[in-house]
C-alpha cells in the first residue's frame, strides 16, 4: 500500500491477499486482524473493495501505547561537544554496543552456569602508506572505545593483526600483535585491529559469527 510509481501494483497485491484473486487461486480473507498507527491506506483499500467488508476499528489510547514501551516519551539526540568523523561516531556507538553485549552474555552465562562467551569488538582501520602503518588514528580509536565503555581497555585487552608489524605503542598503551588463527583462543582480547587489506579477516569474524548463532 505504497505511494508514488508503484502504487497501484502494490494495491493490487494487497488486495489479491485479503480480498482474494480466482484467477491465482487466492481466496477471500475470513478474517483480518491488524494493528497500525497509520490504517489509512488500509481502510481507503476496504472501503474501495468490490466485496462487501465489515470493518471494526478499535482505538487505543496513545498512553496505553506508550505503557506498553511501543511508544516512547522522548527522542534523545546526543551532539557532541568536539567535531568527529562519522567513522569514529560509529565506531563509538559499536564500542557500546560491545560493552553491552559483553555485559549481557556474561550474566547470562552465569545465570545458566554455562562457560563465558567473551564477544570481540573488530575494528576495520585504513591502510596505511610506506611510511604510516594505517591512516587512522589508533590512539583516538581507542580513546573513543574507552569513552563508550565508561573504563580503561585492560591490558593485553586490545591487539592487531597487521602483519607487517609487532607490538604497537599507542598513547601508553600496548596493542599486542597476535595472529588471527589464535583470537578465538585468547579470552583476554576484546577489541582487534586489523587492515582492509588483511587477507585473514574471515578468520577474525570467524567467532563473532559463532557467538551470533547463540541464543541470549
Amino acid at each position: 500500500m505504497t505511494s508514488g510509481k508503484g502504487a497501484q501494483a502494490a494495491q493490487t497485491l494487497m488486495q489479491r491477499f485479503l480480498l482474494g484473486c480466482p484467477e491465482v487461486g487466492l481466496v477471500k480473507m475470513p478474517m483480518v486482524i491488524g494493528v497500525s498507527a497509520t490504517p489509512k491506506r488500509f481502510l481507503d483499500l476496504m472501503a474501495n473493495a468490490e466485496h462487501t467488508v465489515t470493518t471494526h476499528k478499535v482505538a487505543v489510547p496513545a498512553e496505553e501505547v506508550r505503557k506498553s514501551g511501543l511508544l516512547k516519551d522522548r527522542i534523545l539526540i546526543h551532539h557532541p561537544e568536539a567535531a568527529t568523523t562519522a567513522e569514529m561516531a560509529l565506531l563509538e556507538e559499536a564500542a557500546r554496543r560491545w560493552g553491552q553485549m559483553t555485559a549481557a552474555w556474561g550474566a547470562y552465562c552465569q545465570e545458566e552456569k554455562e562457560p563465558t562467551v567473551w564477544p570481540v569488538l573488530v575494528v576495520q582501520v585504513e591502510n596505511g602508506t610506506d611510511r604510516q602503518l594505517t591512516k587512522t588514528d589508533l590512539g583516538a580509536a581507542l580513546a573513543v572505545i574507552e569513552s563508550a565503555i565508561g573504563r580503561r581497555l585492560n591490558e593485553g585487552e586490545v591487539a592487531h593483526a597487521m602483519h607487517d608489524t609487532g607490538d604497537l605503542d599507542v598513547g601508553g598503551r600496548r596493542v599486542r600483535k597476535v595472529e588471527a588463527s589464535r583470537i578465538d583462543a585468547d579470552k583476554n582480547i576484546g577489541v582487534v585491529f586489523f587492515k582492509t587489506s588483511l587477507s585473514e579477516a574471515p578468520r577474525i569474524l570467524r567467532r563473532l559469527l559463532r557467538l551470533r548463532m547463540e541464543p541470549i
